[in-house]
């Protein structure tokens, strides 16, 4: 992601700025979005706190780019990521 370290209402106004189209809002299709609580979570974060969380993924990123040939197991329950058939959250909610 290129802009990836661009603050959202930086490309905003070069967007504006450049006369360049794009859609404004929020898409009507989202919700209750698990995104837009993600979102809601991290506006209430102090700014040292987001490059935290910054410099914290590229730590873990680096790792898994290391480990890019790891196969990644799915729970056979709900789908999701997980390193054995049933993932953590259906063995906790019993769900079978």
């Amino acid at each position: 992601k290129p802009l990836f370290y661009i603050p959202e209402e930086d490309i905003k106004k070069y967007a504006k700025q450049k006369k360049l189209a794009f859609v404004e809002g929020k898409c009507p299709y989202a919700q209750n979005s698990y995104r837009i609580q993600v979102r809601e979570f991290v506006n209430t974060l102090s700014d040292k706190e987001k490059e935290n969380v910054i410099k914290n993924f590229e730590i873990v990123f680096k790792k898994l780019k290391k480990k890019k040939n790891t196969k990644i197991n799915y729970c056979e329950i709900c789908g999701e990521p997980s390193r054995n058939k049933i993932c953590k959250m259906c063995e906790l909610m019993k769900i079978k």
